[in-house]
């Protein structure tokens, strides 16, 4: 079968002219192909082809011309960071923002999340601002004053009474037999110093409608040690609530590690015409001086405790603490 294609014409390629050659379809063939045509159309070429009217991704990776102000402020296709992620190189100066870090602000800061402070005194309280608080001197008599010092008040010259603790919610001790905490404090580190005491007071009453066997046991503790235990004797059966008194002293003894306690249980068993407490029958009484004594380290923390621990669980047995006060002394 012949071929299809008909001589067009001759290309001419350096010595020799290959033959140009159109088949039916109109296309065009040339002989042997064209030598080096791709230098027609490479940089310089006769026929040099521009990439600025291709689209797509050149098969090699090209290296960009410089470019960097048009990605600068101003420039033609400038970078914003709020879309970039990570760390710039280059430390930067924030923008002020301290109203962020204020109260109510986006950011605040929280005083107790913020660094352990010194001891530099620049933003101290003062008469003519607002400050931090100097650090306490560790000294129990003296207190932050109204011109940003620590003193002894006026008129106790560390040697005052004080009022350390009051307690004036009443605590009913009843249908359990259990030992209970009467009162409680916490005396902070160093406060008897080496010759001071607390005088701890509660007032109170007392019911015991189940016959006279019942008693009371009364527990003074500091610390781990207690000072002093012991139960009552008996009570008479009543319908009456019965009035009660009781004082505790305890101090240390020219250490801070020698305690000694002294002091008085009162409760009244007879009605009185008004109120609890019978003043004309001295012999119905229960009435009880007390001593004890204790070897706490005194320049930590150490707890003051009353306890009470009845003989029956009943509703019809029950001892209620109506107030409550401890001094310094």
């Amino acid at each position: 079968m012949g071929s299809n294609k008909k001589a067009y014409g001759y290309y001419p390629t350096g010595n020799e002219f290959l033959p140009i050659k159109v088949d039916v379809d109109g296309k065009v063939y040339i002989s042997g192909g064209i030598p080096e045509h791709h230098l027609t159309h490479e940089n310089a070429g006769s026929d040099e082809i521009s990439v600025l009217g291709l689209s797509g991704l050149l098969a090699d990776s090209q290296t960009p011309l410089a470019h960097k102000t048009s990605h600068q402020l101003a420039g033609s296709d400038v970078i914003s960071v709020a879309g970039l992620s990570g760390l710039l190189a280059t430390a930067q100066t924030p923008a002020a923002h301290k109203t962020s870090h204020e109260a109510a602000g986006s950011d605040a800061l929280h005083i107790d999340t913020i660094g352990a402070g010194t001891n530099i005194v620049t933003n101290n309280v003062s008469i003519t601002k607002h400050g931090l608080a100097p650090i306490a001197p560790n000294d129990a008599t003296k207190y932050l004053d109204g011109t940003g010092a620590y003193s002894v008040p006026a008129g106790a010259g560390g040697s005052g009474i004080t009022v350390q603790d009051r307690v004036v919610t009443q605590l009913d001790v009843v249908s359990t037999n259990a030992e209970t905490t009467f009162y409680t404090y916490n005396i902070p580190a160093n406060t008897l110093s080496t010759n001071k005491a607390v005088r701890l007071t509660i007032i109170g009453d007392f019911l015991n409608n189940i016959d006279t066997s019942q008693r009371v046991t009364v527990k003074v503790k500091l610390g781990a040690t207690t000072l002093y235990a012991d139960q009552s004797t008996g009570f008479s059966k009543s319908t009456i609530r019965y009035p009660f008194i009781m004082q505790f002293i305890m101090g240390n003894q020219n250490a801070a590690n020698v305690q000694v306690l002294g002091g008085f249980i009162h409760l009244g068993l007879q009605p009185a015409t008004t109120g609890l407490g019978n003043l004309a029958d001295t012999a119905s009484q229960i009435v009880a001086s007390v001593f004890g004594t204790a070897a706490e380290d005194t320049t930590a923390v150490r707890t003051f405790l009353v306890t009470v621990q009845l003989t029956s669980s009943s509703a019809s047995l029950s001892m209620r603490r109506q107030w409550a006060f401890l001094e310094l002394i």
